[in-house]
C-alpha cells in the first residue's frame, strides 16, 4: 500500500510538472483596447483578434482603457501607468494595441525603449507623430474611405460642394479632421465641421449641417455624452434634408449611405502578425500595412425621406440597413 501511494504521488508530481511546463511554454499576448466593450468600431477589431487566436497555443489577456467615455487627462495618465505596471510585472511575450490612445499613451509613452514586440492597429492615417521604432514595433494604420464615400454619394446627389463633418470632440476625431480637410481641398470641396461634447450639441450641429451643406458626414458617436440611440433616430427622421454618410457601419442607423471600413480586417491582421512574430519572425521585417477592405451600406428608410431611390443593381450590391 505504501509503495502504491508513493507511486501515485510520484505520478501526480510528474503530471503537475508536465502541466506547469506546458503552461510555461505557452506564449502570452496582452491586448490593449483604447476604448470599451460595446463600442462598435473597436468591437469589430477585437472580434477579428479573438477569432484568429481561438484555438491557438497562446494565452490572451485583454485590457480596456475606456478612453472614449473618460477623456480627462488625469484618468488617461492613471490607466496608462496601471497598464505599464502590469506589463512590467507580468512580462507578456507580445502586445497588441488597437486605436490611437493605446499607441499614444502606452506604447509611445512607455514601451518604445523596451524589447517586448508590439503590433498595433486602428491608428488613424499615420504613426509619424508617435516616433515608433521598427526594431520591435509594427502594425496596420487605418485610412478612412472618405473620398470614395463622397463619390458614392455623388452618384445620387451630384451637386455636392459643401461638406459638413459632425462628430465627437476626441483625440482621434481631431486627428481625422486634419486629413479630411486635405482630402476636401484636393477634390475641391468646402469643409465645415463641428466636434461636440454632448447629444444636445450634436442635434444642433445636425440641424446646422442640413441647412448649410450638401452632405453631412458623421463618423462616430462613442464620446458624445448622453447619446440616446432612439432619440437620435427619431430626430434624424424628423429633420434630415441632405444625404448623411459614414465610414463606420455602426453609424448606419443615422445615415443614408455608408462606404465603411471592415474593422475586423485590422484585428485579423494584427493577430496573424502577432502569431508570426511569436513563431520567430523579426518585427523589423514586417512593414507597416494599411486597411483595404470596404463595404457599401444603404439605409432605405432615411433615403426615402429625402427622395433618393437607387436602382435594383445598387441595392443588390449593398448591405441594406433595416431598423
Amino acid at each position: 500500500m505504501k509503495r502504491l501511494i508513493e507511486f501515485f504521488t510520484y505520478l501526480i508530481l510528474i503530471l503537475l510538472v508536465a502541466g506547469c511546463t506546458e503552461q510555461t511554454d505557452r506564449k502570452s499576448i496582452l491586448y490593449i483596447n483604447s476604448y470599451h466593450a460595446g463600442y462598435g468600431s473597436s468591437d469589430d477589431i477585437a472580434r477579428g483578434i479573438y477569432e484568429t487566436l481561438e484555438g491557438k497555443d497562446v494565452d490572451l489577456k485583454v485590457i480596456y482603457m475606456d478612453t472614449k467615455r473618460n477623456l480627462e487627462p488625469e484618468y488617461i495618465e492613471r490607466i496608462s501607468r496601471q497598464i505599464v505596471d502590469s506589463i512590467k510585472y507580468k512580462s507578456p511575450d507580445l502586445i497588441i494595441a488597437s486605436d490611437d490612445n493605446a499607441v499614444a499613451y502606452v506604447v509611445s509613452a512607455y514601451l518604445k525603449d523596451l524589447t517586448i514586440p508590439v503590433v498595433y492597429c486602428g491608428v488613424n492615417w499615420t504613426t509619424d507623430q508617435y516616433e515608433l521604432p521598427d526594431s520591435h514595433i509594427t502594425g496596420m494604420i487605418e485610412v478612412l474611405p472618405f473620398e470614395q464615400g463622397i463619390e458614392l454619394t455623388k452618384s445620387f446627389h451630384p451637386d455636392i460642394q459643401n461638406v459638413y463633418v459632425l462628430s465627437e470632440n476626441s483625440n482621434s476625431e481631431q486627428k481625422n479632421i486634419q486629413y479630411i480637410a486635405e482630402i476636401c481641398d484636393d477634390i475641391g470641396l468646402n469643409l465645415h465641421y463641428k466636434l461636440v461634447e454632448d447629444f444636445d450639441a450634436w442635434k444642433e450641429g445636425f440641424l446646422e449641417g442640413n441647412s448649410s451643406s450638401d452632405l453631412v458626414y458623421i463618423p462616430t458617436n462613442g464620446a458624445i455624452s448622453n447619446w440616446d440611440k432612439q432619440l437620435a433616430i427619431s430626430f434624424i427622421k424628423e429633420n434630415i434634408q441632405k444625404p448623411v454618410m459614414s465610414c463606420d457601419d455602426f453609424m448606419m442607423p443615422y445615415c443614408v449611405f455608408g462606404l465603411t471600413k471592415v474593422q475586423s480586417e485590422q484585428g485579423v491582421w494584427a493577430a496573424e502578425t502577432a502569431l508570426s512574430i511569436l513563431g520567430g519572425k523579426d518585427p523589423a521585417s514586417i512593414p507597416q500595412a494599411k486597411n483595404k477592405q470596404t463595404q457599401i451600406w444603404f439605409n432605405p428608410s432615411l433615403a426615402e425621406i429625402i427622395n433618393i431611390k437607387p436602382d435594383k443593381e445598387f441595392i443588390e450590391n449593398s448591405t441594406v440597413f433595416q431598423y
